[in-house]
Parts: C-alpha cells; structure tokens; sequence
C-alpha cells in the first residue's frame, strides 16, 4: 500500500496501522481500498514483529488465513503497480 501512495506522491504517516493507510489509499483509489480491506485484520503481526507483547496467539489455521490475506493484498497492489512498474 506504500508503494502505491508513494508512486502517486500522496505523503502518508510513518505508521504500520494497516487501517490507517487504506484510509489514504481510499482518498485515490477508493475500488483498490475495498480490495485490500481485509488486509486490517494483519495489522498486529507487522506490529508484533517490531515492539513484542503479551498479544494473543493466532487460533488454529489463523497462520494460513493470514498468508493468504497478505497474499491477496500483494496481488491487488501489483496489479495497481503494474502499468507503472511497465514503464506505461
């Protein structure tokens, strides 16, 4: 999601808050913001790698819901790169 605000010159904050850089993608894209939607929901793990707490484990399989969600969120911003990185 940084790529893409980055690559349309939106300034955003310095921030890991999935939810509030979906609200920045909203303001330029709002169909590419209501496909990533879901990616809040990995939120935590991008905060838990960087400042550790007592924050609770994922429930059984919540490991490959989370893959797969990060997966999708890749595959929705390459395609919104995809012109760009092209050189189009």
């Amino acid at each position: 999601m940084k790529a893409v605000l980055v690559q349309r010159r939106v300034e955003f904050p310095k921030t890991h808050d999935i939810r509030r850089l979906l609200e920045s993608v909203a303001t330029i894209d709002p169909h590419l913001a209501q496909l990533l939607r879901e990616a809040d929901t990995l939120t935590p793990f991008g905060v838990e790698v960087r400042y550790p707490s007592d924050a609770p484990e994922l429930p059984p399989g919540g490991e490959t819901e989370a893959f797969d969600i990060a997966r999708r969120v890749r595959d929705a911003v390459m395609a919104a790169l995809r012109a760009y990185l092209e050189g189009g």
